[in-house]
């Protein structure tokens, strides 16, 4: 999904994946934002009566099929203090397991890997991210870490800055 939000702007975004097919957000930046793209969206035509009420019949019948209507909302949402895990030791741990078994290579056909500074001495690095989340961190933070562990394995290394990052710093877009 975060692949999909570089594709354009959030605005035009939820509508048009909603028109889409995609019945719900299961993350979002800003709920009422969102919604109110949402609504926009409805407003303007981009989502049409029948599409919300085909999405809307599909939730319903999602949360009726798993007995959701029937559980206490203490059963449904952890304590706010259940996010004190959020970047704990424990927490990292379970991360770095889980993508130790998620990183797949399908095929190497042209015999590019591995990459090497003798093979591709020089990197352009690319963050994808589709902005910051309910946790409020900096969702590229990890580029410089990643830039730093590159050029000490001796690449050379150039991190891609969006047009709106390159404007937000006072150089040209």
């Amino acid at each position: 999904m975060i692949g999909l939000t570089q594709a354009m702007k959030r605005q035009d975004l939820v509508p048009a994946t909603i028109a889409a097919g995609c019945d719900m957000f299961l993350f979002f930046r800003n709920p009422a934002e969102d919604f109110q793209y949402m609504l926009d969206g409805y407003k303007s035509g981009v989502i049409t009566e029948q599409r919300l009420h085909d999405a809307l019949r599909r939730i319903l019948a999602l949360k009726a099929s798993l007995g959701l209507h029937r559980k206490p909302a203490s059963e449904l949402v952890p304590p706010a203090d259940a996010l004190g895990v959020i970047g704990s030791d424990a927490h990292r741990a379970v991360a770095a397991a889980i993508a130790d078994k998620t990183v797949t290579l399908v095929k190497d056909t042209a015999s590019n890997l591995p990459i090497t500074p003798e093979t591709h001495k020089r990197i352009r690095l690319y963050g994808i991210s589709g902005g910051a989340d309910f946790t409020r961190a900096d969702p590229l933070a990890y580029l410089d870490t990643v830039k730093a562990e590159l050029e000490d394995a001796g690449f050379e290394v150039h991190l891609f800055k969006t047009a709106d990052q390159r404007e937000a710093a006072g150089r040209p877009a």
